[in-house]
């Protein structure tokens, strides 16, 4: 059974032959019938493009593919999979300006889907194979416990289940209880029944995608990590490019549950602050312990007091690292309860009128203290 079931007016997603088995396609207009449903109820992603047209002059036919994504949701109440919508003009869809592809998981939140892609983006399909498979794998992880547990004790997912059961956080590392409680920071959606493994991965997979890839969070991307441990990304990727003593001590906190490169690879914040006080407690101090795992590898360290992530006016995050004193606090609407907010550089602010009025409320004195220079 494919995992993807795609309806379109004219299917055009560049699907190659060896991706193929992964989807059910439908062409809009066949769906006279119950087929595309029936394999509905059994995927693992429901995948549509936003234009659908039906026949001219055919009454109660789908104008665009939420409205068929809004029909089918009514009939299956919380217990559908993740849903995607694709488009090849995307600002159509918004009837807006696209902005930066790093916020379209605000987008897809506002449409009610857990996923936007372009369908001219390279890498498009793997994404969807890739949100397909970890729907699968959670619901089947959810599911097997119902066999043999009692059914609603089983749909009752808590911090420890999902830390170490569904996101395959390492249950047996030292930083373990540390990841249970930056996992219950996040704000994880509380699973209930009633509703069934299917239901909970999307509830899952959307906190994922819209909570917590995006931020900075319980996971980590390669520019948090490294300078979490302070260094430079050159380093942390050279380092983790070779096989020596500290990459293996870090590769103990690489992430491998769901949708672990949907986003490029991330880390385990719990284990990667570990590492770093593990080494500041070797009798040599810290760069020195470093660099002995290192094993001759060059190793180049952040020079920083207080090393913060710039992010640009629209508080997406760049590779660059800067003083938290050169910079202030910024957020907006967008950014869930509990995420903290981005740096961006205080001469940019006071430069940017539309950048000023996202920074927060506690760090206006500085923005006040910048006018006046």
């Amino acid at each position: 059974m494919p995992d993807i079931v795609y309806v379109d007016d004219e299917p055009d997603l560049a699907i190659s032959a060896q991706q193929a088995p992964h989807f059910a396609v439908f062409r809009f207009e066949d769906l006279s019938d119950d087929e595309a449903f029936r394999a509905a109820k059994e995927a693992s992603l429901w995948l549509f493009d936003f234009f659908l047209v039906g026949h001219p002059g055919a009454e109660g036919r789908d104008e665009n593919g939420l409205s068929l994504f809004s029909k089918w949701r009514g009939a299956l109440s919380r217990n559908y999979p993740p849903v995607a919508v694709v488009s090849n003009d995307l600002e159509k869809v918004l009837g807006s300006p696209l902005g930066p592809r790093a916020r379209l998981h605000v987008q897809a939140q506002a449409l009610g889907v857990e996923w936007l892609g372009d369908k001219r983006c390279e890498h498009v399909v793997d994404k969807l194979i890739e949100l397909a498979e970890a729907s699968r794998t959670l619901a089947s992880s959810i599911n097997s416990s119902v066999a043999s547990e009692d059914a609603e004790a089983a749909m009752t997912i808590g911090i420890q289940r999902l830390c170490f059961e569904l996101l395959k956080a390492p249950s047996n590392a030292r930083w373990c209880r540390s990841v249970e409680r930056q996992v219950d920071r996040a704000r994880p959606p509380r699973i209930t029944p009633p509703i069934d493994g299917v239901g909970a991965a999307r509830l899952i997979i959307a906190w994922l995608l819209h909570q917590v890839l995006p931020y900075p969070s319980f996971l980590l991307n390669d520019t948090h990590a490294a300078v979490r441990l302070g260094l430079d990304l050159e380093s942390f990727r050279r380092v983790m490019a070779c096989e020596c003593e500290l990459s293996k001590l870090i590769g103990s906190c690489i992430y491998e549950g769901p949708l672990k490169t949907f986003d490029n690879r991330r880390w385990w914040g719990g284990g990667i602050d570990f590492v770093a006080w593990e080494l500041s407690q070797e009798q040599s101090d810290y760069e020195s312990a470093i660099l002995r795992k290192a094993e001759g590898l060059r190793v180049d360290f952040l020079r920083m007091e207080q090393p913060v992530i710039v992010s640009d006016s629209d508080l997406v995050e760049t590779n660059e690292v800067g003083e938290a004193r050169d910079c202030v606090r910024a957020a907006d609407e967008s950014f869930p309860q509990g995420v903290e907010p981005a740096w961006v550089k205080l001469s940019d602010a006071l430069e940017d009128r539309k950048l000023a009025a996202k920074v927060i409320y506690e760090d206006q004195e500085l923005m006040d203290d910048g006018n006046s220079l």
